[in-house]
């Protein structure tokens, strides 16, 4: 992210089977509803800046037998807000 970019597509994957229970897409839906500016950080909890979470999409696939999902991908849409 450098200066001037002001939206950010953030694709990613979820494989329940290794990650545990699937309450993140959730939690990220419930912030999303809010209309708030999250911050955003880097690994080493460097501050990005702050975005607000426009959508949330997911695609579950690799069903198990008893109907959940072996594969979760999602995709985030933000939108940088001045700080």
């Amino acid at each position: 992210l450098g200066p001037g970019v002001d939206s950010v597509s953030l694709p990613g994957v979820l494989m329940p089977e290794l990650t545990g229970p699937n309450t993140s897409i959730q939690q990220l839906r419930e912030m999303a509803a809010t209309g708030d500016a999250f911050p955003m950080l880097e690994s080493n909890g460097t501050v990005i800046g702050k975005f607000i979470l426009r959508s949330v999409e997911e695609r579950k696939s690799n069903f198990l037998p008893g109907g959940g999902a072996r594969r979760i991908e999602f995709a985030l849409e933000l939108e940088r807000v001045a700080d």
